[in-house]
């Protein structure tokens, strides 16, 4: 008989896919080492969980539109570049003018560990850091080296990670996920614990300082997604955690009645914003744990006020996130 807990790897278009499996829940997750450590599928009784890319030749083409993947920067980067305590930092820009969501989303990462048992569930371990990515640490020098861990287990799906500054100096660091929940948005119902939102700019960046909305109290209290107008709306959750370990995570609710199923998507207090988003081209929302809101480091404000979080030599911080799926319930 096979084990509840197992993992393989198969290759597909020139791709090694890590695959997480949980035979009882009849769940499974897909990975992408080589690409940014993307989850590009997670599946639940037969049921997509998170918006599959059409082909890895569309993934490639636009990383940042399907499954999970990471940002960081999170959101729009003004000219593709920022500076932090005198040192410069550049990310490729895109149509000339900005970059979105930085690079670690797309690179590929080390495998650590990988393995399968009823205590641990299946899991895949990977490591990126700057500093062995010579061309990009040259543009990006931040000495930072993230560990990451994505486990299935009893049909969850969580991410456990930590950054640590391996570098002799201050560095900024910021972090954002971007998974895409299939839904049927006509029947669905979302609760985010906003206590306030950002007003943007037409450019994509942050306006005025976030402030109580209709929409945040609506959230609160639960809201269908029919009835929200616009497709991106910045909110913010918990304050800005410049101090380790202080807050609580949170959690987000999604409940579809059209495909009988509440999705819940618990998320550490460090990613104190969250971007809800409906894309154009897929029938599913985005909620988007963030750091900080976009630009962060551009902006003239303090980091209490934008998330500009930045560690220390030899610091560590540690993140995570966790996504339960509960078929035949939306109530």
């Amino acid at each position: 008989m096979l084990n509840r807990y197992r993992y393989e790897w198969l290759e597909r278009d020139g791709e090694s896919i890590g695959r997480l499996i949980d035979a009882r829940a009849e769940a499974e997750a897909h990975l992408l080492p080589g690409f940014g450590m993307n989850v590009v599928r997670y599946v639940s009784q037969g049921r997509d969980v998170v918006l599959p890319p059409p082909s890895f030749a569309a993934l490639r083409e636009t990383p940042f539109r399907y499954g999970i993947p990471a940002l960081a920067p999170p959101g729009r980067t003004s000219g593709g570049a920022f500076e932090h305590r005198g040192v410069r930092y550049a990310l490729p820009v895109k149509s000339g003018k900005h970059n979105m969501h930085g690079e670690i989303g797309t690179v590929p990462w080390r495998i650590a560990r990988q393995g399968a048992d009823e205590a641990s569930g299946a899991f895949l371990q990977a490591e990126y850091a700057y500093r062995d990515d010579p061309a990009r640490f040259a543009a990006y020098p931040a000495d930072l080296r993230f560990a990451v861990t994505y486990r299935l287990k009893d049909g969850e799906l969580s991410l456990e990670g930590n950054v640590r500054n391996e570098g002799r100096r201050h560095a900024p660091f910021s972090l954002g996920y971007h998974p895409y929940f299939v839904c049927d948005r006509s029947r669905a119902t979302l609760r985010i614990p906003a206590c306030a939102q950002w007003t943007m700019n037409e450019d994509g960046g942050a306006g005025a300082p976030p402030k109580a909305s209709n929409l945040a109290a609506s959230l609160r209290e639960g809201l269908a997604i029919s009835r929200i107008e616009g497709n991106l709306h910045v909110l913010q959750c918990r304050e800005f955690d410049l101090d380790p370990g202080r807050t609580e995570p949170y959690v987000c609710r999604l409940d579809d009645r059209g495909l009988n199923r509440t999705i819940r998507y618990e998320t550490d207090g460090l990613f104190a914003v969250t971007v809800l988003f409906f894309p154009p081209w897929g029938e599913a929302v985005s909620l988007e744990p963030h750091t900080c809101i976009p630009d962060a480091y551009n902006l003239s404000r303090d980091a209490s006020d934008t998330g500009a979080l930045e560690l220390a030599p030899g610091e560590e911080r540690r993140f995570g996130w966790r996504i339960a799926v509960e078929n035949g319930a939306s109530a």
